[in-house]
């Protein structure tokens, strides 16, 4: 059959978010069974609070779309989008794309092929908006700052000043996104061998970011539109029916490449965000990290006057030590600072992976998946805190126990020192290799027969059982390479494979 047709969309869509919220605090109740049900029966209310938070947008949309002999198929959409969340002459943006698919599969010189079931080439272009922010970032906000008194005495007047609560940006706008992708899918030996490849690219403009800014604005950071970043990359998957008939076993693996670049900031210089020595960098990827080489430690009191020090700074035995790679005229100087500070890493993997199989055997099935990521660094903030030996806060008990003393000269662990700042500057130390291979799942399951529990009134039942992360092969010493930097650091069950870390929640349930 031959599908030759034109198909067309118009719409207009509206929304509004509206979140309100009211906070009550009162002490000294009387009678503790009431509780919060009776504030009023509190002797000492406080005053009350409240919030409220509004947004909307305003939506124009089309598409059409049109098929030639099916196998020529094209698609144009557009739409004009509103939001409330930016500032005055930058609310509205519009967002088109296009995309051409070509069968080749229903081509007249791929009749006679007997290797493709299906083929098919895919491109696209599309423009996309990004306005995931909170409300009133472009506005000036105030707040009750407290009361004050003029003219003590009788005539004391009581006033309730204000004061500013944000620091707001006028030019605030969408951030968009220009994608080109290029893709194909093919079938193969009648079906069960399947193949799907897609290469993009993708720049992103006016990036939104919360960016610090100096503080004699105020305020540590404000919104911007911080520039322009780059994305290209490809996504392989490949499935497969390796085995049909009473015993089924599916597979299926993917692999996805991505190289991220900041092509241009809005200013000259780097921006340092809040986050443990992360910047952002023209020509370098979103998550790098910045910061000095850890050396070791100082195990005399001559290699500490000898070696490099923090400018400004005399170091003393047991002190981390931190390599001196140049000075303002380009060579080591022996002082370690800014000029010392070098890229440490970068959160950005290689390439991350999948990899699923599906066994069935008459009513039982399993299903096992494993996913990984190579080639990406992590900061370690528990590292950076934990071990942190200034008396002010827990440490953990191996950082504590095995620090540098004269009788134990650690080359890891730093002294114990109340005014810890050779020991606290953001290094390598805290830097770590995030990748790792992880079990994700694994489900068994078992549907019983028909003829069992349709006796009883029930069309299918499924039990199966489900343990989640059971193990997880990484160099990290954090608790999930997976996760973020500020994760809690958890002890690691711990064996001659000392790597891995197990984790074993386990799920049982009914369908």
């Amino acid at each position: 059959m031959t599908l030759t047709g034109l198909r067309h969309l118009l719409d207009f869509t509206m929304q509004q978010f509206r979140n309100e919220s009211l906070f009550a605090l009162a002490f000294g109740f009387p009678d503790g069974r009431t509780g919060y049900h009776n504030l009023g029966a509190a002797e000492n209310p406080q005053n009350p609070a409240n919030n409220e938070l509004e947004w909307s947008m305003l939506s124009y949309l089309g598409r059409v779309n049109y098929a030639l002999k099916d196998k020529y198929l094209f698609t144009l959409s557009g739409r004009i989008d509103g939001s409330s969340k930016f500032a005055e002459g930058n609310k509205y943006g519009f967002f088109p794309s296009g995309a051409f698919a070509w069968r080749i599969i229903n081509e007249p010189f791929m009749q006679d092929n007997d290797f493709f079931d299906d083929l098919k080439f895919r491109v696209s272009y599309g423009v996309t908006g990004n306005q995931s922010i909170g409300p009133y970032n472009s506005l000036a906000l105030i707040a009750p700052f407290g009361e004050g008194v003029f003219n003590y005495g009788p005539d004391a007047t009581v006033f309730f000043g204000q004061e500013p609560t944000s620091y707001p940006n006028q030019d605030l706008k969408w951030e968009t996104t220009r994608q080109a992708n290029f893709g194909v899918d093919a079938r193969f030996w009648n079906g069960r061998l399947t193949l799907t490849a897609d290469f993009y690219d993708k720049k992103t403009s006016d990036l939104l970011l919360g960016t610090p800014i100096p503080f004699t604005t105020g305020f540590q950071t404000t919104l911007l539109n911080v520039g322009n970043v780059n994305n290209r990359g490809f996504g392989l998957e490949l499935a497969a029916d390796v085995f049909t008939g009473e015993f089924t076993w599916n597979s299926s693996g993917n692999i996805s490449v991505n190289r991220n670049e900041i092509a241009n900031l809005s200013r000259d210089e780097d921006i340092n965000l809040l986050a443990g020595g992360s910047i952002l960098r023209e020509g370098y990827p979103i998550g790098t990290f910045e910061g000095y080489v850890f050396d070791g430690i100082f195990q005399s009191q001559e290699e500490a006057n000898s070696g490099p020090r923090l400018r400004g700074e005399t170091p003393q035995a047991g002190d981390r030590m931190y390599r001196d790679l140049s000075g303002p005229n380009g060579e080591p100087d022996g002082f370690v600072d800014e000029f010392d500070r070098t890229i440490l890493g970068t959160a950005e993997a290689d390439f991350t992976w999948g990899f699923s199989n599906d066994f069935s055997y008459k009513n039982f099935s399993l299903n096992v998946f494993l996913q990984g990521s190579e080639g990406n660094e992590m900061v370690n903030m528990n590292t950076l805190n934990l071990q942190n030996l200034n008396g002010q806060q827990n440490v953990l008990a191996e950082a504590g126990l095995n620090r540098w003393t004269p009788d134990n000269p650690s080359n890891l662990y730093p002294r114990a020192n109340a005014n810890d700042v050779f020991n606290s500057a953001f290094s390598s130390r805290f830097v770590e290799d995030a990748s790792y291979i992880r079990l994700k799942n694994i489900t068994l399951g078992y549907e019983l027969p028909e003829g069992i529990i349709t006796k009883v009134g029930i069309e299918r039942l499924r039990i199966y059982g489900s343990a989640t992360n059971l193990f997880t092969i990484t160099d990290y010493s954090g608790y999930d390479p997976e996760g973020n930097a500020y994760l809690a650091l958890l002890t690691s069950w711990e064996s001659i494979a000392e790597p891995i870390q197990w984790r074993k929640p386990i799920r049982l349930g009914l369908t």
